[in-house]
């Protein structure tokens, strides 16, 4: 099974936050994103049984569930970005949260990967 694999966000309303939510969110999500690279790089780092991988995957999708019920979705499990959606300039957009990064500093537009995050802008 693949990261790409666990559970969907389909199954997981996820709703667009203002600036302040995201902020307080992050506080939630930090702990959460932290267990996420760690599980990561311990399933990079390793030659893996079924049972390990199951277990791996079955926590892996627990982080998960837990960050979408903080309405953040991961988008980079090895170095630790989620994204929130808000809503800028009346247009939806996906606001980045790296786990390096002091707060809110990169969004990118909805349908566009993490890779082309730009720096946020309130204006």
């Amino acid at each position: 099974m693949m990261i790409e694999e666990l559970v969907s966000t389909e199954n997981f309303p996820i709703k667009a936050l203002s600036f302040q939510e995201i902020q307080l969110a992050i506080i939630n999500v930090i702990p959460l994103l932290r267990q996420a690279v760690d599980l990561y790089h311990s399933f990079q780092d390793r030659i893996i049984d079924n049972e390990f991988s199951n277990r791996l995957h079955i926590q892996m999708n627990e982080i998960k569930i837990e960050l979408l019920r903080n309405n953040a979705i991961i988008t980079d499990w090895k170095i630790g970005i989620v994204d929130f959606i808000t809503i800028h300039n009346y247009l939806p957009i996906y606001v980045c949260y790296k786990l390096s990064e002091c707060g809110i500093q990169m969004t990118h537009p909805m349908g566009k990967s993490c890779n082309e995050r730009k720096p946020f802008c309130l204006n």
